[in-house]
């Protein structure tokens, strides 16, 4: 009796981790095959970096290699948020056009004043091409966050850019930054919130509730002002940040719950990111590198059907 009892239990435990295993895939495919998402509003956080590069070794992709990371993403996604125009990014407009892809163009703001010159002369050149893939302007990422420049010399960017350029601009920072700086917010023409629950130390059935917690939060402090989410999303792989874990499964729980609603609510967001960055790990621990739809050598972590 008491081996029959425990053939029945391992093999309802069988049939369960099997309709698990069958749920995160067809959770997976589904986040990722959504027609109306993968065509009008899905975007990807765009780093084109290999899997050997760095920030610091003075390598960086080819125009082919980023090309080819363009090709991919043609017909998946329907836009791409850069974060510099240095180091061949400046080249992403053209391309992207040429693949049917929008762009979220950015510029770096760091702690280094002359790379800050270089990286805006090298923003109004690049914008100076009229390139008509580029639909909004970032000048800065979490430069506030990181305490790289004041909240005045950020604006002085920022309204340096909007003397020459005409479309959107604005700067890319954490959704309580932006709560805490409503100074900034008068500048821009849109909030762009980074919104990652992996950082708060919630489970992943939180996390989609979080996002959009936070995103009622701006809404409410902020109710003239258009959102765009330019970061957002949940590692593949990495150390836990609390409560937080980090797992394919998650990963697809995560990423079908969110772009479900967000397609519903009409949000225009980009996907913490096209490309896993090994280089991250240096900065953000294991978890920075493992954000990619894809990884490293460019295999795409879940089927994507259109």
């Amino acid at each position: 009796m008491k081996r029959k009892t425990a053939i029945l239990v391992l093999l309802l435990a069988i049939a369960l981790a099997a309709a698990f295993g069958f749920y995160i895939k067809r959770c997976a495919n589904y986040a990722l095959q959504l027609p109306s998402c993968t065509k009008t509003t899905m975007g990807v956080d765009f780093d084109p970096m290999r899997k050997n590069d760095t920030q610091t070794n003075g390598g960086y992709p080819s125009v082919a290699d980023i090309d080819n990371d363009l090709a991919l993403l043609e017909g998946k996604v329907s836009s791409v948020r850069t974060y510099s125009v240095s180091k061949g990014l400046n080249q992403v407009p053209v391309l992207a056009e040429k693949h049917h892809l929008t762009v979220t163009l950015g510029a770096w703001i760091g702690s280094d004043v002359e790379r800050n010159r270089k990286e805006m002369s090298l923003l109004k050149e690049t914008l100076q091409n009229n390139s008509q893939s580029v639909v909004r302007i970032l000048v800065g990422n979490e430069a506030l966050m990181r305490k790289d420049v004041s909240e005045q010399q950020l604006i002085d960017n920022i309204r340096e850019v909007k003397q020459f350029e005409k479309r959107p601009v604005s700067t890319s920072e954490p959704w309580d930054v932006w709560i805490e700086h409503p100074k900034l917010v008068a500048e821009v023409d849109y909030i762009a919130a980074h919104l990652t629950p992996y950082w708060s130390d919630v489970t992943v059935d939180r996390g989609v509730a979080l996002v959009f917690d936070h995103y009622a939060q701006l809404q409410k402090a902020y109710p003239n002002k258009p959102i765009v989410i330019t970061e957002v999303g949940w590692p593949s792989d990495g150390a836990p940040a609390g409560k937080a874990i980090a797992s394919p499964a998650n990963q697809a729980i995560f990423l079908c719950e969110f772009i479900q609603r967000a397609e519903k609510e009409r949000l225009n967001y980009y996907i913490l990111e096209a490309f896993d960055q090994p280089w991250k790990v240096f900065l953000e621990g294991p978890a920075g590198a493992h954000w990619g739809v894809f990884d490293a050598d460019r295999q795409v972590k879940y089927p994507i059907h259109l």
